[in-house]
């Protein structure tokens, strides 16, 4: 792909309603990295589809639900913070 088609596709993917999950194929990683970073979604997987692990956080972004599941980001979610001065 050239660099246009490579800009039209991620316009593509950022354009629609969701964004949980994407995905970069490439032998050039630095490449994927480059578009990954680009991309309105809650993951990327480089070279790889759909792998999730419990200390890494797993949400979406616009309309792919709310908040995060895994990671301390989830525990984040869950807790409040209070401070109690004396």
């Amino acid at each position: 792909m050239s660099g246009c088609d490579v800009a039209d596709a991620i316009a593509k993917a950022n354009n629609v309603a969701e964004g949980l999950g994407a995905f970069v194929w490439s032998s050039d990683r630095e490449a994927a990295r480059a578009v990954a970073v680009q991309l309105e979604s809650g993951s990327v997987w480089i070279n790889n589809h759909g792998a999730i692990q419990p200390n890494a956080p797993f949400g979406g972004v616009k309309q792919s639900g709310v908040g995060v599941e895994f990671g301390v980001e989830r525990l984040k979610e869950l807790t409040t913070i209070q401070t109690v001065f004396c």
